[in-house]
């Protein structure tokens, strides 16, 4: 993240979606140009169930001291933004809490910001494998990849009820945008992202982005974990990504060896296909030819199979 000099300009991305949809990544990419802070998931400053701080640098961090964090949160939502556009010298500031309620709220509290509401898809496969892989794999502790296809025979039922709750999670949320469309329009403009379209192109995806902020697309974004950055919370891929490259060590408790040589990888904008590891082809198969994937699959503008 690189600072300059300039005030709020008054507008803020708010990223819009669920769990693993890619919003750590796209948060990560916006933060790399010069004009933009993507602070990731700022609601952690408001909230009881999480001690806020910097994902990178943890209690070293040159931003998020405690004091700076104590006195941000006192401040409350309705001068987050500026605040954040002060301590940064970013004129725009990029939040991807994802949660609804957390906009809502900062909206009742900020009467003067617009913004640009991203609602991030990712393919359904793509994403209910994340749910599965974290809510099952993870929490049993199974992660060698023998292990993984033993139970994926053994305890078929069991992962494929998952996948399918995972599914009915990720079209009650979009059908609750929906319904709350007229209310986020009435402060700014609504666009929809796809994970993969900001993986495969990233200049045409961040188009509408980079109008809204009235900044052009800088070349350095699809190489983020080169650079410094500063965000609150988010999912693992892009810290690791991020700490490989400044040499900052890594702390990996439970996570399966496939995802390990996911994060790994040197490039930044990898597609997520860790989904064929969580699921078996026969699983795959049938998922995809599952009624609610299909209507979910159609909803969010995707062909089932991937």
């Amino acid at each position: 993240m690189s600072s300059q000099t300039g005030g709020y300009s008054g507008k803020t991305i708010a990223i819009l979606g669920l769990s693993y949809c890619g919003s750590t990544v796209l948060n990560y990419v916006l933060d790399t140009h010069p004009s933009i802070y993507g602070g990731s998931e700022l609601s952690r400053l408001f909230s009881q169930r999480h001690d806020p701080s910097c994902a990178i640098c943890g209690e070293e961090c040159p931003y998020w001291t405690p004091e700076r964090i104590a006195a941000i949160s006192a401040a409350g939502r309705g001068r987050l933004y500026e605040n954040l556009a002060a301590l940064f010298g970013t004129p725009t500031i990029c939040d991807s809490s994802k949660q609804l309620r957390h906009f809502l709220d900062v909206m009742e509290s900020d009467a003067h910001t617009e913004f640009l509401f991203v609602v991030l898809t990712k393919h359904p496969l793509r994403h209910v494998a994340s749910f599965v892989t974290n809510d099952f794999f993870k929490k049993a502790g199974i992660r060698a990849a023998e292990d993984i296809v033993s139970t994926q025979n053994a305890r078929h039922e069991e992962i494929m009820a998952l996948a399918m709750e995972a599914a009915s999670r990720i079209r009650d949320f979009h059908n609750l945008l929906d319904r709350r469309d007229k209310r986020l329009r009435e402060r700014g403009s609504v666009v929809t992202m796809a994970y993969e379209s900001l993986v495969c192109d990233p200049p045409a995806a961040l188009q509408p982005i980079l109008d809204f902020a009235g900044v052009d697309y800088d070349p350095a974004m699809a190489d983020y974990s080169a650079h410094e950055h500063h965000p609150i919370g988010g999912n693992m891929g892009p810290h690791v990504q991020t700490w490989k490259r400044h040499g900052v060590k890594e702390v990996w408790g439970a996570t399966p060896g496939y995802r390990r040589t996911f994060y790994h990888q040197a490039r930044n904008l990898v597609m997520d296909d860790k989904y064929r590891r969580t699921f078996s082809p026969r699983q795959i198969n049938t998922l995809s030819e599952a009624h609610e994937i299909r209507e979910l699959c159609g909803a969010l503008g995707y062909e089932p199979l991937l």
